[in-house]
Parts: C-alpha cells; structure tokens; sequence
C-alpha cells in the first residue's frame, strides 16, 4: 500500500495513522462516560419524581424520604456538573485539534482548492457582522422551494412490520427507498449546495428550515422503530461529495468515511434485552 511512497511519506502515513486510533479510542471513550452520565442522571430524575408523587399522595414527607431526596438531588446537580464540564472539554478539544493536526494539510493544500482552501471568514473581518446577519445566509440560499420545508412523511407501512423491525434488530440497519417527498429532500441539497459553492462546509446547510424538515419528517418513523418516544441527540453532519476531486485524490471539506460505522460501542447502542436504544439516520 505504500508503493511509490518515499521514507517521509510513510512516515507521515504513519504518524496520521497512530493519532486516528489515538482520537477514536479518545472519543469512543469520551462518548461511552457521557452515555452513562445522561443514563445515570435520567435514573436520578426518576427516583426524586417518584419519591415526590409518593409524599404528595400520602401528605407525610417523612425525615427518611427528605433524606433520600437530598441524596438524590446532591448526586444529581455533581452529575450535571460533570455533564457540562464534559461539553466544554469537548468544545475546547475539537477547536485544538482542527488547530494542532491540521497544519500539514494546510501547507500541502493547493491554492484556492483542498480542505482548507479559504473560508469565508479569511481576510474578512470587515464584513463578519453580515456573515453574523440573517440577510447574508438568505442571499446564500434563496427563497424555499415549494414544499421543502414541509415536514410530512410518505406512507411507509414496512416501518411498522414485525418482520421489517425484527430485522432491524438483527441486521443493524435498515433501508427504505423513497421515504421522504422529492420537494423536501431536493429542498436540502440545495441548501447544502449553496453552502458548500459558497466555501463554508456543508453541515452549514443545518443554518435553514428545510434540513431541519428532514428530521421532523423522519421522526414518527425514528419511534416507531424504537418502540416508542424518543429524544434528539445533537450529532449532525453533512457530507457533499466531489466525485472529480476524489478521483485526483484531492483532500475537500464535505468527504465521507471509507467505511460505515456507529459513533458508539454496541452496550451504550442497545438496552439490555438487546433492543436498539439509539437509531441513525441517513
């Protein structure tokens, strides 16, 4: 695999190699602490519900129940705590590595083109203010096409057959063609498109109603296949691929990964009886 390949090459190979495993590992263990906070922390709200319905219903708020409601509460605002100094080491985080590991890229790219060619922020600090403003992301978009930002789904009885589901459970995913109306999912790439022409990266189109009508419009059929309410969990991406680029192997904001994968381990993904807890959608 390194045929043609000079010494410093391979070892530069080898070097992004070794800090890819080192920033998985990194996250996947990042990840599977902050799943079993919210799991610990939704365990505690429970148990203080509960012990609250129980003296409202019964009018004695003995020492033991206050007692154990202090408990309660004492571990909860500690894993609230946790939760939220977790969220700001993962905020610093991502901003020193996109700093520290991408400076070789940065040097290599060609000019005006690769994954760093210049933002829109580059030398612009004059009109930051309008980047800041409603008005510049319109002028960007356009106006919505018809129907594009309307959140219904199509009919998709397969979501709702035993069979269907069962092998969701056995397979780990499931494909359903056509599910979203043409208007809404043509309204989305547009905007990504507009975006990524633009030279921002394309999860920018998340800035407009239509990508956000793609989530509604998937949501009753994300329940139904969990079995029942579910919750949003903020990890969103776009990808724009560059068929052309690809092909030179050119590097470019907006690639894919090589290989499909889960951002979590298979025990924070299923609860115990091994049902899927976690569902994403493409």
């Amino acid at each position: 695999m390194n045929a043609g390949k000079g010494p410093k090459e391979q070892m530069k190979l080898k070097l992004r190699m070794r800090k890819l495993k080192e920033s998985i590992v990194r996250e996947a263990t990042t990840r599977e602490a902050q799943m079993h906070d919210r799991e610990e922390r939704l365990a505690l709200a429970a148990a203080l519900r509960a012990l609250e319905d129980v003296a409202a219903e019964s009018g004695d708020d003995g020492a033991g129940a206050s007692a154990a409601r202090a408990i309660l509460s004492e571990r909860l605002r500690h894993v609230d705590r946790r939760m939220a100094q977790a969220r700001l080491e993962r905020t610093r985080g991502a901003f020193d590595s996109s700093s520290s590991e991408d400076g070789d890229d940065r040097a290599e790219a060609p000019d005006g083109d690769g994954p760093h060619a210049a933002s829109p922020l580059e030398g612009a600090s004059d009109a930051s203010a309008r980047m800041l403003s409603d008005a510049y992301w319109a002028d960007i978009g356009g106006e919505p096409a018809p129907g594009s930002t309307e959140a219904g789904s199509l009919p998709a009885p397969a979501l709702s057959d035993p069979e269907a589901i069962a092998s969701l459970h056995a397979r780990g995913f499931l494909c359903v063609d056509r599910f979203l109306p043409e208007p809404l999912a043509a309204g989305a790439l547009a905007r990504m498109r507009a975006v990524a022409e633009h030279g921002w990266p394309p999860v920018f189109a998340f800035a407009y109603d239509e990508s956000w009508a793609l989530v509604r419009g998937v949501w009753d059929a994300a329940e139904t296949l969990l079995g029942g309410p579910a919750v949003l969990e903020p990890s969103f991406a776009g990808f724009h691929l560059n068929y052309a680029k690809a092909m030179r192997k050119e590097k470019y904001v907006g690639t894919n990964f090589a290989l499909p994968h889960r951002d979590y381990t298979y025990s924070d993904s299923v609860f115990s009886d091994g049902t899927p807890k976690i569902l994403s959608v493409w």
